[in-house]
C-alpha cells in the first residue's frame, strides 16, 4: 500500500471539487449580475440581484435581493465598514455608536456645498491619536443642530457644524485658508470633512458657490461643486 499515491488521488479529487464548486459560483454570480444595481466604493461592490436570495458575499462583493429591507442592508454594510449603514440609508441621519445606530432627521435645507481637497491629507489614526493626546474642547452639540434642523434653517443649520478635528490639524495646514477663503466668497459656513484633509463650504444660491470655486481654484487643490439631497 502507497500512502503517497492516495494523498495524490485525494488531492487531485479535493482539487477537482473545489474547481467545479468554484466555477459553479461564477456561473451563478453572472446570472445574478443580470439586471442588478451595482454599487462601487472603496472597499466592496454592492450588488441588489433581481433575484430573490439569502445575502451573501463572494470575492469582495455583497449580493442581497433588490427588495430586501433597508433594516437588513443596514446590518450587512456594518459588518463591513462603520460608514456603510449611512450610505445605505442615505439622507439627513444621526448616527450612534460606531455609526451602525441610525435616526433619521429632518432633512438638510436646500443648499449647495463647494468642497475643496487640498495636497495635504491627514492620517485618520494619526488624527485619532492627536485628539486623544490634546483631549480638545467640543464646541457643537447634537441637540443644537437637530433643533437647527427641525427649524428648517439653512443658517441656523450652518451655524452649527463643528469638528473637533480642526483643532488638532497642524499650524501651517492649508485646511485654515481655504476656510477663511470659502467664508470670504460668501459661504454660510465652512469647515473641514471628519479627519481631513478636505473642506466643505455651505451656500445658499448657486451663482456663489459656482464663483467661489473659480476663485478657489488652484493647481494644488481638486474643488467640487455639489448640490444637497
Amino acid at each position: 500500500f502507497d500512502p503517497t499515491g492516495l494523498f495524490v488521488i485525494l488531492l487531485a479529487l479535493g482539487t477537482a471539487l473545489l474547481a467545479g464548486v468554484m466555477v459553479a459560483q461564477i456561473i451563478r454570480i453572472r446570472h445574478l449580475r443580470r439586471g442588478a444595481e451595482i454599487t462601487h466604493t472603496r472597499r466592496f461592490t454592492l450588488i441588489r440581484t433581481l433575484q430573490k436570495i439569502a445575502s451573501f458575499s463572494f470575492l469582495r462583493s455583497i449580493y442581497v435581493w433588490q427588495q430586501t429591507p433597508a433594516e437588513e442592508l443596514e446590518a450587512i454594510g456594518a459588518q463591513v465598514g462603520s460608514d456603510v449603514p449611512y450610505c445605505v440609508r442615505g439622507g439627513t441621519v444621526l448616527c450612534r455608536g460606531r455609526g451602525e445606530r441610525l435616526t433619521t432627521l429632518p432633512a438638510m435645507p436646500k443648499c449647495w456645498y463647494v468642497i475643496v481637497k487640498p495636497a495635504e491629507a491627514f492620517a485618520t489614526g494619526k488624527m485619532y491619536g492627536e485628539i486623544d493626546a490634546k483631549n480638545p474642547v467640543r464646541l457643537h452639540t447634537t441637540d443644537a443642530m437637530m433643533a437647527a434642523l427641525e427649524k428648517g434653517s439653512l443658517s441656523s443649520v450652518a451655524a452649527q457644524i463643528g469638528n473637533t478635528f480642526e483643532q488638532v490639524i497642524p499650524a501651517d495646514s492649508d485646511v485654515r485658508a481655504i476656510r477663511r477663503q470659502l467664508l470670504d466668497h460668501g459661504a454660510l459656513n465652512a469647515m473641514m470633512s471628519g479627519s481631513g484633509s478636505a473642506v466643505f463650504g455651505i451656500f445658499k444660491a448657486f451663482p456663489a458657490a459656482q464663483a467661489a470655486c473659480n476663485a478657489l481654484e488652484n493647481e494644488n487643490r481638486q474643488i467640487f461643486l455639489a448640490e444637497s439631497v
